[in-house]
């Protein structure tokens, strides 16, 4: 995988120098800004320096029987008084026992930048880019001395306040004894007893850089999702209105189910006050409909209706047998035969009379020795 080291010129974090590994970080390009890197692929590796006086770090240690709420407030409660701005305005990224605390605007703008970029990125302080683990050490590059200390923190200062800063830290701790990646004379005065070394930026790219804190995040926008998935602008469109209607298709489904819902409840009120116009609000309709029916008058049965004995008809051919329509408020049934033999008909009508069955009507007519009509019999309701 190639890599590439992007180097700020200043603070302002515009124009940068790019390292290549292809050229073993021997030289560089000149860049004005982060967006000219578009050309770097998404099988290689961008990693972006940002510039230590933009980033403060302290040691810490996390008490893991806290949750991260709670060690977040201990920690910026305990670096409160060395803060200049709002605690609030700060972005807070602990990493292997160091906290690191960056403004949020600084680092919203480098992930709206790194965002648009279709590459692999690191996005982690130039002390940590250039440090060792467990050693304290101090390199020179581009004019500028990076402290980076054993514990994870570090920082950059100029020539002019190298002398008082190396002086600071030899008080404050009488064993600080750095490994130095340096020829300059002032090092060598401040630290007679320690070797100095020669710097190369490929040196630290033979490490796992995955072990370095990662200031990085995917910043989600229109022109992030559109460049980082090569979408045109109707793909684009299009993936946008899918999304929206998959979110939207649920409160369709619940509006449509409300609707029928509020239609069944309606309709089932509608019954209710069919049945009894008292009603005036149904909450539980199966036991409210078991309520009416079992209130309700039941009416008496003036007699009953018996189905006359209708055996005779067992001796007609059901192809000639239509059918049989029975009226229970006129006590009649009236049956329909078609192309009946005539000496079948009579054999009938004649088993008919003999089992008492009335024929009330016959409307029938014969033609070539077969009958077909209509005869209308009683019921007995006795």
């Amino acid at each position: 995988m190639n890599k590439y080291i992007a180097y700020f010129n200043d603070s302002s974090c515009q124009s940068l120098r790019l390292y290549s590994s292809i050229d073993s970080l021997e030289s560089y390009q000149n860049f004005s800004n982060i967006q000219q890197l578009n050309f770097l692929e998404e099988n290689e590796m961008l990693i972006v320096l940002i510039p230590s006086v933009l980033v403060t770090s302290y040691e810490d240690h996390k008490n893991e029987d806290v949750s991260d709420d709670i060690h977040l407030a201990n920690f910026s409660s305990s670096i409160d008084n060395t803060i200049v701005n709002q605690i609030s305005d700060n972005n807070f990224i602990f990493h292997e026992g160091v906290g690191y605390i960056i403004e949020n605007s600084i680092i919203e703008d480098f992930n709206k930048s790194l965002t648009l970029l279709n590459t692999n990125i690191l996005l982690t302080p130039e002390y940590s880019f250039f440090a060792e683990a467990d050693r304290d050490i101090i390199i020179e590059f581009d004019n500028k001395y990076f402290f980076s200390y054993a514990e994870g923190s570090g920082t950059s200062i100029t020539n002019q306040s190298l002398q008082e800063y190396s002086q600071l830290i030899k008080n404050n701790n009488h064993n600080y004894k750095p490994t130095i990646y340096s020829n300059s004379d002032s090092l060598k005065k401040l630290f007679p007893d320690n070797k100095s070394k020669e710097f190369s930026l490929d040196m630290f790219l033979d490490r796992d850089i995955n072990l370095l804190p990662n200031f990085y995040k995917f910043f989600f926008s229109y022109n992030s999702l559109k460049s980082k998935f090569n979408f045109t602008s109707m793909q684009f469109g299009s993936l946008i209105f899918s999304l929206i209607l998959i979110l939207l298709m649920p409160l369709l489904i619940i509006n449509d189910n409300n609707k029928n819902a509020e239609a069944y409840k309606n309709a089932t009120f509608d019954i209710f006050t069919s049945i009894n116009s008292d009603i005036k609000n149904v909450v539980r309709p199966r036991s409210q409909i078991d309520s009416i029916m079992s209130s309700a008058p039941l009416r008496e049965k003036d007699n009953d209706i018996k189905l006359p004995s209708l055996e005779f008809l067992d001796l007609i051919n059901t192809a000639n047998l239509e059918k049989i329509l029975i009226s229970f408020n006129q006590s009649t049934a009236t049956i329909t035969i078609k192309d009946m033999p005539s000496l079948q008909f009579k054999a009938i009508k004649a088993l008919a009379k003999k089992m008492n069955i009335v024929i009330l009507n016959e409307e029938t007519i014969s033609l070539d020795n077969s009958v077909s009509g209509l005869i209308e019999v009683s019921i007995d309701n006795e």
